[in-house]
């Protein structure tokens, strides 16, 4: 009896991931922890040093909209976005599997343990925790007035030594982000040798899903906008702060945000379809030609043959089926629900920021 063949894991070379998941810490948990975490360190920051509230300029915890829903709500978010990325692409490679869309295991499994290898050094740990470093540390100067530009307005600017009970969470939040989006791109990587292969594929025709079977590759894509969400719910709340107290134009940390956000999103979406899009393609028109030189064959015995005998139906059932290839073939991995709802996730957090903007832009107008 044969053993079934398993498809090998994806190795992010990632050790804190590593650790979160051999304490069993799934996405969900380890959001509700970090946000315990915040909600331990803002505490202590409030009880000793009486920020809770204030009557000044700036303003405390519990008045600070874009401190609590920056600790209370994104960064959770951002850290369980980070672990689902770092347990992801098992899963996907795993459902690829299962739902028989690879013809061999072998040949999948070759392409993965060359990725692996490709990314076996750890120089993008290094940068991770280097420009982690470098954006913690940019947020306490600022605080401390080191610098000569502003960060996020709150109640940091009360005291501003308090902000380096803050400084492990931005180093994480930043090592997550950047982490998050290269769990993506190794899995692109992955999909994109295993796709190079367009006859280990299976594509079904007339499958529900009209994606030729491959829509769990288009959910996967969807899901990416998760991983950046974040991104843009804090860019929204922050803008709107900066906009509403008139320093939006100054506030060069928010722009570095709502402009990393805009050109990340369509980066995650595509990274992981495109590879699958042109294996796609290229099938297509692997069987587009077959159809073609078939066709072509009986054309061409028509035409040198005197006593053959044929119908009309003959090529024209060649035709038919050459026409159905060609409407019914996918060429992408996900429908339009897929992409709906990748847009509307990725929209949604800037639309309150254009509505600031240009309430702020009307309002000076009329004064």
């Amino acid at each position: 009896m044969t053993q079934k063949q398993i498809i090998l894991k994806v190795e992010g070379h990632d050790p804190i991931a590593q650790q979160l998941m051999k304490y069993g810490l799934t996405p969900i948990k380890f959001g509700i922890l970090v946000l315990l975490l915040n909600i331990f360190v803002d505490s202590i920051l409030g009880v000793t040093f009486g920020v809770f509230l204030s009557n000044g300029e700036n303003p405390g915890i519990l008045q600070d909209l874009t401190a609590m829903s920056f600790d209370f709500f994104i960064t959770p978010l951002i850290c369980g976005a980070y672990l689902w990325s770092a347990l992801a692409s098992d899963k996907l490679l795993n459902d690829i599997q299962e739902k028989g869309i690879i013809k061999s295991i072998k040949n999948a499994n070759d392409s993965i343990n060359e990725i692996n290898i490709q990314y076996r050094r750890y120089h993008f740990l290094f940068l991770a925790i280097l420009f982690s470093s470098i954006f913690a540390t940019a947020q306490v100067a600022a605080y401390m007035g080191w610098v000569p530009w502003r960060t996020f307005s709150g109640y940091l600017y009360i005291y501003p030594p308090m902000s380096f009970a803050r400084m492990p969470f931005w180093f994480f939040t930043f090592y997550s982000i950047a982490y998050s989006i290269f769990n993506i791109s190794i899995t692109s990587s992955i999909l994109g040798s295993i796709f190079k292969r367009p006859n280990n594929i299976n594509i079904n025709l007339l499958h529900p899903d009209k994606c030729g079977g491959l829509s769990i590759m288009g959910n996967y894509a969807s899901k990416t906008g998760y991983v950046i969400i974040p991104i843009g719910l804090f860019a929204s709340v922050s803008a709107i702060l900066e906009i509403q107290q008139g320093n939006f134009s100054t506030a060069y940390p928010i722009h570095l945000f709502i402009l990393v956000y805009i050109l990340l999103a369509p980066i995650v979406f595509a990274l992981p379809v495109w590879e699958a899009h042109k294996a796609m393609s290229t099938k297509k028109c692997a069987e587009l030609l077959k159809i073609s030189d078939r066709f072509q064959n009986k054309y061409a015995k028509i035409l040198t043959s005197s006593t053959l005998i044929w119908k009309q139906s003959d090529l024209e059932d060649t035709q038919k089926l050459h026409q159905f290839v060609s409407e019914k073939y996918p060429n992408w991995p996900f429908n339009l629900g897929n992409l709906q709802r990748f847009v509307f996730t990725i929209i949604s957090p800037l639309i309150p920021i254009a509505i600031s903007i240009l309430t702020d832009v009307l309002l000076k107008a009329l004064i």
